[in-house]
């Protein structure tokens, strides 16, 4: 029999694991300390969504008071409105209309225009006859009957006077 002796190396320390184990280590600090960051940011961050959405909430309650108060506002942009079409309406046509329509015997005494594209006329004349052929005349340039009597008033006195509206269509 022969006996063999077999002899276990003294065992060495793994300087490869501790190598790795020591790199390991470092990097979970550097992440904790990154995800310490990103928390720390995080919080921040909330602060000032709070904040914003504080600041939204009053200006949503200030524009809820702007709403409330949107009749008032609306009628005042509906006449700003009216205003700006009125001063861009061709009163070229209308006044020429006028100017064309020379009847003796006739004053003009007022001129009125809507925005819809209506004018009135106060006019008075010396008789009914005056009045008519003045409405002639005014829808003379027309493509059909545009100008009418909407209503007169006849005064007896030292000398007879008619008091018409004439309005447009």
């Amino acid at each position: 029999m022969k006996l063999t002796l077999e002899f276990i190396p003294r065992r060495q320390h793994p300087w490869a694991w501790y190598g790795l184990l020591t790199v390991a280590l470092t990097c979970a600090a550097l992440f904790g300390w990154r995800w310490q960051l990103a928390h720390q940011e995080s919080l921040v961050l909330q602060r000032q969504l709070s904040q914003v959405n504080a600041q939204l909430d009053a200006r949503h309650h200030e524009e809820q008071r702007r709403v409330a108060l949107a009749p008032v506002v609306q009628a005042r942009l509906k006449a700003e409105q009216q205003v700006a079409a009125a001063l861009h309406y061709p009163w070229n046509n209308v006044l020429s209309t006028l100017e064309q329509a020379d009847t003796p015997n006739l004053a003009v005494l007022s001129f009125s225009h809507e925005q819809g594209g209506r004018s009135s006329l106060a006019v008075e004349a010396g008789d009914t006859d005056a009045l008519m052929r003045f409405v002639a005349s005014l829808n003379e340039g027309d493509d059909g009957e545009r100008w009418y009597v909407s209503g007169y008033q006849v005064q007896q006195g030292s000398q007879t006077a008619v008091r018409a509206t004439v309005q447009s269509r």
